[in-house]
């Protein structure tokens, strides 16, 4: 039994899609072409946005809802996502390169003792293994970087490094809602008055 397809992490603000969203589903689409794997996308609460990603060329769009999406939290998005990799199995996940994926993205990855592999400029499939590029040294050098092959693979693309214009439109996908749980959310730091006490 193998892990399958690749999932694709939609971020939005206030009803509108982040575009480095839509350079993660050319990512997908192009990646996932060359492996022959099928592109799954999510989209955390924002109904407007799911059926909007509906149009691109993905088999089908997960809308999770759970109204602690509402506000971003890292522990909430961590959660809702945690539970959508684990029901979808991919073995490829792919983020938006943005702050608020730098935020909750590692939290998400150590979840399944994975690392991110983040900031990638390009990827290769070289027949079955997927080896990625990023550059590191203050961009003077470029770094390959290849998975263990346990799925699923964390990893986020450079803005730039794919263009919004080359996410493939499709001809509809199906939207499939999916409730997911979500822990406590902390929405306030702990008073100061505790640490105090421990230290």
């Amino acid at each position: 039994y193998m892990s399958n397809g690749v999932l694709v992490f939609i971020e939005h603000r206030n009803g509108a899609i982040n575009k480095s969203s839509l350079e993660a589903i050319a990512a997908a689409q192009k990646l996932g072409g060359a492996l022959g794997q099928s592109v799954t996308a999510v989209v955390l609460a924002n109904e407007a946005v799911a059926e909007d990603i509906a149009g691109y060329d993905v088999v089908k769009v997960i809308h999770a809802t759970n109204e602690k999406l509402a506000a971003y939290t890292p522990d909430a998005y961590a959660d809702a996502l945690e539970q959508i990799v684990k029901q979808v199995d991919p073995s490829l996940v792919f983020l938006t390169h943005t702050y608020q994926v730098r935020d909750f993205a590692p939290k998400l990855a150590a979840r399944f003792g994975k690392s991110l592999i983040s900031d990638c400029i390009r990827a290769r499939v070289e027949g079955s293994n997927l080896t990625f590029t990023r550059r590191i040294f203050l961009g003077k050098l470029d770094a390959d970087v290849s998975s263990d092959g346990a799925a699923p693979l964390f990893a986020t693309f450079q803005t730039g490094a794919y263009r919004p214009d080359q996410a493939q439109k499709g001809t509809g996908a199906a939207v499939e809602q999916v409730a997911v749980e979500i822990g406590e959310v902390r929405m306030v730091p702990e008073a100061p008055f505790q640490e105090a006490k421990q230290a």
